[in-house]
Order: structure tokens, then sequence, then C-alpha cells
């Protein structure tokens, strides 16, 4: 390698970029994301359609392509919008993996009730819309929080 030519490296997700020092966030942070919304996902699903939690949750999950297909247009907004996340890429790096935590327990009670409820999963409830509201605001929250003041710093520019 030429001493004037950058080096290329990969953060994952099938994104190259110049330099490591380019990355913003941690490359893991977009899939931590989508994996915290598959629970509020499947919670949503099940009270609209009145299927159960369970079997919904065994369909609702994003396949590996479409996972780094995601992953990939993520980092490629991180990287073209820099100045935003680098301002602030210490907060989403604990609030991303905070959201992950708190959906993989809300999806462990939900499933754990189906299955304390009913023997069999034919006979499962679905999540009523409550349940729904009450897992995406206690998953969404810190997120929704995080954009409130965002949006009151902007305005108040």
């Amino acid at each position: 390698m030429t001493r004037g030519t950058p080096k290329v490296v990969s953060i994952g997700a099938g994104v190259d970029v110049q330099d490591r020092h380019r990355c913003i966030l941690d490359d893991r942070l977009p899939g931590l994301l989508l994996d915290a919304l598959t629970p509020v996902e499947t919670a949503v699903l099940s009270a609209v359609s009145g299927v159960p939690y369970c079997t919904i949750r065994t369909i609702v999950n994003v396949d590996e392509i479409r996972k780094r297909e995601i992953c990939a247009a993520v980092q490629a907004v991180v990287t073209k919008h820099r100045e935003v996340f680098a301002e602030y890429h210490g907060v989403l790096e604990f609030i991303v993996p905070f959201m992950a935590v708190t959906a993989s327990q809300a999806d462990c009670f939900l499933i754990l009730a189906d299955a304390s409820r009913n023997e069999s999963a034919m006979s499962a409830e679905p999540c009523s819309p409550r349940k729904a509201l009450i897992i995406a605001l206690i998953v969404l929250g810190p997120l929704a929080l995080f954009g409130l003041v965002l949006f009151s710093k902007w305005r108040n520019r």
C-alpha cells in the first residue's frame, strides 16, 4: 500500500469505509435495533390479527440477508450524516443496547405468559391492544425520549 492511499476497512454488514476512524457508530447497533423492534412488531401484529404471540413470533424474524441489507442502509445513512451521529454517538450506543435488552426481556415475558396460560400454542390467546401498547412504550420509550430531546434542542436553535 502506498503512503498516500487510504486503507479500506470493512465495518460489517457489507459496508466498506475508508479508515476505521470514519465509522461513527458501532456496526452492531443496526442489528440490535432490528432485534429490539421484533417483539414490538410481533405484539402489535398479534393484537391486530388476533393470532397468538408465539405463533407470530416464529414467522416475524428477519432473515440474515435482509438484516445485512438493512444494516448496510443504516450505515450508509450514518456515514452521510456523520456530524449528527458523531455528536450523539455515546447516547445512541447506550440507548440501542438498552432497548435490545428490554425487548429481549419483554419477548421472554410474552412467550412465558403464553406458555403458562396454555399447554398448547393452539389454545394460546393473542396480545391485547393494551399489552402491545405497553410493550411498545417500554421498548421504544428511551428512543422516543431521545427524539423529543433532539426535537426541543432543534426547535430552540
